[in-house]
């Protein structure tokens, strides 16, 4: 442990149980009921509220397993609603901004910042207690001096009031306690690793020789044992990392020989790409296309993928989608049984890195399709997804993946905002 206090220490805002909290805020019938949600194509458990923990379900189980056991116990179930989702995050996220100048996101229900070690309880509690008054989410806030331990102490608020300050003195009480598979960071490997060298608890990594951990657990060994010790070997990042890449796939509701729905869902899945890339300010070197057959499909090809380097990094929605459509169209196999079909773009850099297609600048061309791009997205962003359509297209329920119990976009669809009548 630093035997020196720290001027600021380290926070973690994370949400309770987050995607079934979101489905809850607009139904509190709901609150202190059973609830899941099921994962894309409503194939298994990706979210439980507290009830349905104590029932036993574990995470990650099959729906159809489990289907008898939910009816019985009148647990509600939901579709699992990213764009929902994602936007709440977002809400989220930006009170935690207004409050600490150094904040980093790093899931869609966790993000870390920094604090002055003297006002971290009482931020803490103004952070929590602004997102419940503002957003009506629960969070739950650790404070310590280290993202690992902030991480810990997550956990233990979530257990107690919902905000804990974990001091150097608390943890040296913890620590003794705390198996390594507990730490964030020890996964299976690393733990056998541990164990095999007789390190159990987080108190035996801390006090273990540091030349020796490093030698026997290299640098991420190191750099735990520092972080255990209360010594931030992991700072909290203002400017994001640079995104490596982005992919959009998705299972299709029913297997299907149809091509036109195979071209739909990709084209759907590059219009998306896009839109992430418009929106990150970014531009793709490469786009990869794969599609799979059905796993019942007798001499199916399985994954079928091919990958093609951009003349220069773009963000051009009609290149793309032509590109695209044209890999399609050598991957394609007649009278096989599609279930599934995806985009990767790679290669990312910013786009004001990107050189000009010509010694003289962008072509007219170049920017005029450019900017109705730029338009696209915009109308979908406003008036709803695939508004206005480029490329091929079919009615999703045609391809989508099955999302029986999906709700409604409440936060981005007009049309879908909730409604309150006084009575």
């Amino acid at each position: 442990m630093s035997n020196t206090s720290p001027t600021h220490v380290v926070g973690l805002v994370d949400g309770n149980n987050f995607f079934v909290s979101c489905e809850r805020l607009f139904r509190p019938d709901l609150q202190h009921k059973p609830v899941v949600v099921l994962s894309s194509n409503d194939g298994c458990v990706v979210a439980r509220s507290q009830e349905v923990k104590d029932m036993g379900i574990p995470m990650g189980v099959p729906y159809f397993q489990i289907k008898d056991i939910i009816k019985d116990k009148q647990v509600t179930v939901f579709s699992s609603n990213f764009t929902l989702y994602r936007d709440l995050s977002r809400r989220v996220f930006s009170v935690v901004r207004n409050i600490c100048k150094t904040f980093e996101q790093y899931s869609i229900d966790e993000g870390f910042f920094l604090v002055p070690a003297a006002e971290a309880e009482a931020v803490g509690w103004q952070i929590k207690d602004t997102i419940a008054r503002t957003l009506g989410m629960p969070v739950s806030v650790g404070l310590a001096s280290s993202k690992t331990l902030a991480k810990y102490a997550g956990t233990l608020a979530k257990r107690g009031r919902g905000v804990c300050f974990l001091s150097s003195a608390d943890w040296a009480v913890c620590a003794p306690t705390v198996g390594l598979g507990d730490v964030w960071g020890v996964g299976a490997q690393r733990l056998r690793a541990f164990t095999e060298a007789g390190l159990q608890t987080a108190a035996d990594l801390m006090v273990a020789d540091s030349a020796l951990v490093r030698r026997r657990f290299g640098v991420e060994g190191a750099r735990l044992q520092l972080e255990l010790q209360g010594v931030s070997a992991y700072a909290v990042a203002i400017a994001p990392k640079l995104q490596q890449s982005i992919m959009h796939s998705r299972s299709f509701r029913s297997a299907t020989k149809r091509r036109s729905v195979v071209e739909a869902a990709v084209a759907h899945h590059v219009r998306r790409g896009v839109e992430d890339l418009l929106e990150r300010g970014l531009c793709a070197q490469y786009l990869t296309v794969a599609i799979r057959s059905s796993r019942y499909e007798r001499n199916a090809p399985g994954w079928g993928s091919e990958g093609v380097c951009l003349p220069i990094p773009t963000a051009d929605l009609f290149m793309l989608m032509q590109t695209a459509q044209a890999m399609l169209t050598r991957l394609y196999q007649t009278d096989v049984a599609y279930q599934k079909a995806g985009i990767l773009l790679s290669g990312l850099v910013p786009a004001t890195m990107v050189t000009a297609g010509t010694l003289w600048g962008e072509s007219l061309v170049a920017r005029q399709r450019k900017a109705v791009a730029s338009t696209v997205a915009q109308l979908n962003q406003r008036f709803g997804s695939d508004a206005i359509q480029v490329g091929y297209y079919a009615p999703a329920t045609t391809w989508q993946a099955r999302q029986d119990v999906r709700s409604p976009a409440y936060t981005t669809r007009w049309n879908m905002l909730a409604r309150v009548s006084a009575r």
